[in-house]
């Protein structure tokens, strides 16, 4: 099965007076939240899931993205959806995570749901990616192993690049930083 490249694109699903906002991660899309959003709206809440600047589209379009807009697009994201409902609750994977805790510093979440949120960069060559960058733009991690099953059900959800600007580590970096300095400041 290969990912229906529609589930890239942000979505909404009207639903009651509890919002969830789902936040992709890096290098993701909303694709990847695609599945859980759609159960949360079968329950009956409403869903919004933003894209978030420079994912989705090509690695270049990424490369000149910065963390400052994705924060800004999971903000305005977050007031949109508090605007409609009564009650938020933020959920966040991987770097959608990471701007999840951020949106709990700063607004008054509901509940809040990290899934493998991105704090620290286990990768001991992290530190180096935007050094490296201007000589080696992109990093790709190639094929995926192939699958043990021979349908995966969440495989068309996977809307996501191969690969990722180095100069982008950066980004994620910083993002990870702020939150990792204000966690005191989460009420949920």
């Amino acid at each position: 099965m290969t990912p229906n490249m529609e589930y890239k694109h942000a979505f909404l699903f009207e639903g009651g007076q509890h919002g969830c906002l789902l936040l992709h991660g890096f290098t993701g899309s909303p694709g990847h939240m695609r599945w859980l959003g759609e159960k949360l709206h079968e329950q009956g809440y409403t869903v919004s899931a933003p894209l978030l600047p420079g994912h989705g589209l090509t690695l270049q379009e990424m490369r000149r993205s910065n963390w400052h807009q994705w924060l800004e697009t999971a903000r305005t994201s977050y007031v949109q959806l508090r605007e409609r409902c009564e009650t938020v609750t933020v959920m966040g994977l991987s770097m959608g995570g990471t701007l999840s805790l951020l949106l709990a510093e700063e607004y008054p979440v509901d509940s809040l749901v990290c899934m493998s949120a991105a704090m620290r960069l286990k990768s001991k060559v992290a530190w180096a990616a935007p050094l490296v960058a201007p000589f080696v733009p992109y990093s790709k991690w190639g094929e995926a192993e192939p699958r043990v099953q021979t349908r995966d059900f969440l495989e068309e959800y996977d809307c996501g690049y191969v690969g990722m600007p180095l100069a982008k580590v950066r980004d994620l970096r910083k993002l990870c930083r702020l939150a990792e300095s204000n966690l005191f400041a989460i009420v949920a």
